[in-house]
């Protein structure tokens, strides 16, 4: 039922914005994004009032603002790292390619926030863990480093290969579009292909260095291995 409701509601907002940027009626437009605006934070709450009130009526009140808290701050702090880095690496793009550069911290500001808030609990467990007291007889590791370290360092080693791909596919789009570009003079093409190459250069030497460390952590899943 709830489903309908949400699809009827898109479709009339959707039917809005259309019939409004063809007759190029502004109404039109607000009042079909008002719609799909509304539905969306409408249902979101009321999805989040459901679970606060399962959660009050289990005692676990305090739990669930801490997720809710905690996911927020993530999401927040990942599409900030993640916008940086990326507009670090970007910042040698030239202003006739400032598209690519504004792609990249599009998707890298997007995938920051997604990944903020699907790793709010290997994060909390990291920052929370207690030893256990129990080493395992290969690697001479406490258990807790495979239950709370391990998963955390995994994930944050991921976290920054995905922005060093990001960061490089852009500067490459950039090169490959400025050789396309006749009215650029080879002199300039030079100077612009050099400055982007230096920071290839380093974004690159990154990515291997993260992969580097991406195998050496690895070594630790042998424990979970059958053989």
């Amino acid at each position: 039922m709830y489903t309908a409701i949400i699809l009827v509601l898109v479709f009339f907002g959707i039917r809005f914005i259309y019939f409004g940027v063809r007759k190029n009626k502004r109404t039109n437009i607000f009042a079909g994004a008002s719609i799909i605006l509304f539905t969306i934070l409408a249902f979101w709450f009321m999805s989040f009032w459901g679970d606060k009130l399962w959660y009050d009526s289990l005692g676990f009140g305090q739990r669930f603002w801490i997720e809710i808290g905690t996911k927020a701050g993530l999401i927040v702090a990942g599409m900030i790292l993640s916008g940086l880095l990326v507009f670090l690496f970007t910042s040698t793009i030239d202003k006739r390619n400032i598209f690519f550069r504004y792609l990249a911290l599009a998707i890298a500001l997007l995938f920051g926030g997604i990944w903020g808030h699907s790793n709010w609990e290997v994060i909390l467990k990291y920052f929370n863990s207690v030893d256990s007291g129990i080493t395992e007889p290969i690697l001479n590791k406490d258990a807790a480093f495979y239950m709370f370290s391990l998963p955390f360092y995994k994930e944050m080693i991921s976290f920054f290969i995905v922005l060093m791909i990001i960061s490089i596919a852009a500067m490459l789009l950039s090169l490959y579009s400025q050789d396309s570009q006749g009215e650029v003079s080879m002199e300039e093409m030079n100077y612009q292909g050099v400055k982007i190459g230096r920071t290839l250069v380093i974004a690159g030497s990154i990515f291997f260095i993260l992969l580097g460390l991406q195998k050496f952590i690895a070594r630790y899943d042998l424990l979970f291995s059958d053989c």
